[in-house]
């Protein structure tokens, strides 16, 4: 029987009729791809041995794309022979197996560099800034002074010859080894958070303002403006700003950035038959949007697959990313090859595959069909020089076979991203309001409302698109909002709006819904993102981690429809019934059970700041193991004072973390306190602690004892499996009457349900709901719940004291 993970009815059919894997602009050839692709992260120096391993874990959940990262942990030559040896085994697997391969341009990022190698060809190559100096006599009041400085720590990007330089030690690279392979196998190149920014972000002491400076500055504004550059911003510095001054730079900027970097990157790919993808820097805010990126909404329409930035997993109508997924779905449109996202770097690396789906549902409704999981390395090493990136997508994570269900959702998810989107109203990117204000002062600065705007549209149940302020026609829609410094105006009806709340009443009488989703009372929704379709289809998402139960929706022309919204829950309708879910057995979660565990139990060593750790055992122990780093700094220690010989590799931690620890024998401690000491100072990280004690032991924090011979679903952490990382299972008997469904709280585990040891379906996400066969009910059976956890609880409460509330370690710390 299948499980109910949503009630959504799709035709799989149509996968094969559209193109959602973005390559119809290169092959013309339809493909059906998974659309989750994982930042394959190659530390050390891996074996062929180790990729193959590595590649079929991926293959055997669904994985069909994967790309090439070259990042921290990376002990190879980046671009040496070893290197791109190492790529070939990973693009020859890709060919006899099925995938598709997309490469990433870089060692870590920002991109543009190739590690350093760019400015090492030509000095002149290195990122440029301009400053200016006020007479320290007069205190700049009559006369001022220019220079123009290199930063050799970032390349030049505004340098058509430096990017230039970086196409022939990357691109040109791959080309040479694996050129038959372009346009097939390897379907594109990735870019990370290019900027000529970095270059300028650290003002000089003592200058009065510092720019970011290209080769033929001058010349440009004078072209585009008529005036002297360097005369308008020294009038900007005695409080005279000419006008037009700051539009005028930041739109050069951005044609600058664009022609020199993107357009040189995209024409190569577009030569060599593949495509270019990626995200720029900070889309979030407008001001920092145009510090970085110059005319961001005209530069991400310069890839040839656009993409952003989604790192931190904002699902919440208050924090998500309005602009940034606002930004690529113009481009998406616009260019009409699909969209891309990097997600989840930040983690944590506990979040549930419920809050995956959703982000992806929330990408999808934004037209991205293309989701690049950060990270799936193949070890931690990593985590030492980027200590809070990790929430990988590899065999480490316990719940990693549900990748599969994962995936298929995402198919679906991508359909959906390449529909074409009913939307009446646009609103226009404030360039030149957000330009003129760049170099005010805090309180001088323009209020830039335009996430608020967004945010406030999408709780109204609108479904704005965000074009940029040159944009036109506008036929289509029936209000065209602009921002300016007393509020908002329509340029259609010429209204002018002083509040959100003005235009929000202005909006309900005059233009008509075709869609709207309400409580079962009849209260409109806030906390929903809706998106229609001119197929007559709607997809609904909950931006809410608390469940809205059942709610209707009411599209013009149609009979309401009731259903479901569960936490971060999705709703993708396409005319099917929806089933009412009424007869439902809901298992208690509070009982104690037997259970049975698949790993051995854990807790890391958190050592205090003179290198101790002690633990005390409530009873005996007759199986426990000390598995020590081996990596970096070698980690010696001693228990009770005497030194541990650890030999081993470990056998208990899983793969991806086991292969860099050493084990000590098993060991029998008596009941008591014991002491583990560090012999030498090593230093911990918050992914690669120093020490893990592993056994058959149950307990919390510093308190152990022997494993509860029962725990309930909804509290076996607290009752001695704290830091237990993989799966568990209950048992019991247990007769669910003439129930049609079976709901558990598993707190967003991964669990499956096995009824008389056949299993009914793994469900991923919530609702965890089961359809009951026929054949089981009103009768006792033996029911089996198994869930996964995360990889989260094997690093415990780490860090408990490590900075400020909010500060990044507390804030992507798994729960």
């Amino acid at each position: 029987m299948k499980t109910i993970k949503n009630y959504c009815a799709f035709v799989l059919i149509f996968l094969f009729a559209l193109n959602i894997n973005g390559s119809e602009k290169k092959t013309g050839t339809p493909e059906v791809k998974n659309p989750i692709i994982p930042f394959g992260a190659m530390t050390g120096k891996p074996t062929k041995a180790q990729l193959k391993k590595h590649l079929d874990s991926f293959k055997s959940v669904g994985i069909d794309q994967f790309q090439i990262y070259a990042r921290s942990g990376l002990e190879l030559e980046y671009m040496g022979d070893e290197w791109l040896d190492l790529c070939g085994y990973v693009i020859e697997y890709a060919a006899t197996n099925g995938m598709s391969i997309w490469i990433y341009d870089e060692y870590n990022w920002p991109s543009g560099s190739c590690k350093g190698q760019v400015v090492r060809q030509n000095d002149d190559f290195a990122a440029k800034k301009i400053s200016v100096w006020g007479n320290p006599v007069t205190h700049g009041k009559d006369n001022y002074f220019w220079s123009v400085s290199t930063i050799p720590l970032y390349p030049d990007v505004l340098s058509p010859e430096a990017v230039q330089t970086f196409i022939s030690l990357t691109h040109e690279k791959y080309y040479e080894r694996f050129g038959k392979y372009f346009g097939t196998v390897i379907k594109g190149f990735f870019t990370d958070e290019p900027s000529p920014m970095y270059g300028a972000r650290r003002k000089t002491s003592g200058s009065l303002l510092e720019l970011i400076y290209w080769d033929n500055l001058d010349d440009e504004y004078k072209q585009y403006t008529q005036r002297d550059f360097r005369a308008d911003v020294e009038e900007h510095l005695k409080g005279n700003t000419p006008s037009g001054l700051w539009p005028a730079y930041y739109h050069l900027l951005g044609e600058k950035f664009k022609t020199s970097f993107f357009d040189q990157i995209t024409s190569w790919c577009d030569q060599h038959d593949v495509l270019f993808t990626g995200h720029l820097m900070d889309e979030s805010r407008p001001y920092d949007a145009l510090g970085y990126n110059g005319e961001p909404m005209e530069v991400i329409n310069s890839f040839s697959l656009p993409g952003i930035d989604e790192i931190f997993t904002y699902t919440n109508i208050d924090n998500i990313e309005w602009l940034t997924l606002k930004m690529v779905e113009d481009a998406a449109i616009n260019i009409g090859t699909g969209a891309s996202a990097e997600l989840f770097a930040l983690g944590p690396c506990d979040m549930t595959l419920t809050k995956r789906r959703q982000m992806i549902w929330l990408s999808a409704l934004h037209g991205i069909d293309h989701y690049f999981f950060s990270l799936a390395s193949l070890d931690a090493r990593a985590n030492i020089e980027k200590p809070v990136y990790y929430n990988p997508l590899t065999v480490i994570q316990p719940w990693f076979g549900a990748t599969n269900e994962l995936g298929e959702d995402a198919k679906q998810a991508a359909l959906f991203a390449r529909k074409k989107a009913i939307q009446e109203i646009a609103i226009r990117y404030p360039q030149n309001l957000t330009a003129s204000g760049q170099f005010l002062t805090e309180g001088e600065k323009p209020e830039i409302g335009l996430r608020q705007l967004i945010q406030d549209l999408v709780s109204w149940q609108w479904n704005p698109r965000l074009i940029a302020e040159d944009s036109s026609p506008v036929s289509e829609y029936k209000v065209v909002l602009s921002i300016t410094q007393e509020g908002f105006v329509d340029e259609k009806s010429g209204k002018e709006f002083a509040s959100l709340d003005e235009l929000s009443s202005w909006l309900d009488k005059n233009i008509e819904r075709t869609t709207v989703v309400e409580r079962k009372y009849g209260k409109r929704l806030e906390n929903v993102l809706i998106k229609n379709y001119d197929d007559g289809s709607v997809c609904v998402i909950s931006l809410l981690d608390t469940p809205l139960g059942e709610v209707v929706l009411k599209q013009a022309g149609s009979k309401p429809v009731a259903f479901e919204l569960p936490e971060q829950g999705v709703f993708a309708y396409t005319g099917q019934s929806v089933p009412k879910i009424s007869n439902e057995f809901k298992l208690p979660v509070n009982e104690l059970l037997p259970y049975t565990l698949t790993s051995e139990n854990t807790i890391r060593a958190d050592f205090d700041e003179t290198g101790t750790f002690e633990f005390t055992l409530t009873d005996n122990i007759d199986k426990l193991s000390i598995a020590v780093r081996n990596y970096e700094d070698i980690v010696r220690v001693k228990l009770d004072g005497k030194e541990l010989s650890t030999t081993t590799v470990c056998h208990f931690l899983p793969e991806g973390l086991k292969e860099l620890y050493l084990e000590s024998e098993g060991l029998s401690l008596k009941a008591g306190k014991h002491t583990l000491s560090l012999v030498t100072e090593n230093k911990d990280y918050p992914y690669f602690p120093s020490v893990f004690i592993g056994g058959n032991f149950g307990g919390k924090e510093t308190v152990l004892g022997k494993l509860p011979e029962t725990v309930s679903i909804a509290n076996y952490r607290e009752q001695g499996l704290n830091e237990y990382t993989g799966s568990i299972s209950f048992s019991q008997k247990v007769n669910m009457g003439n129930a049609e469904y079976l709901s558990i709280g598993t707190h967003g585990l991964v669990a499956e349900v096995f009824i008389d040891g056949k299993s009914i379906g793994k469900n991923a996400w919530a609702p965890f709901r089961w359809e009951i066969p026929g054949k089981y009910k009103n009768k006792k059976v033996e029911l089996e719940i198994r869930m996964w956890t995360s990889v989260g609880p094997l690093f415990g409460d780490y860090p408990r004291d490590e900075g400020k509330e909010g500060s990044w370690l507390k804030r992507y710390a798994p729960q």
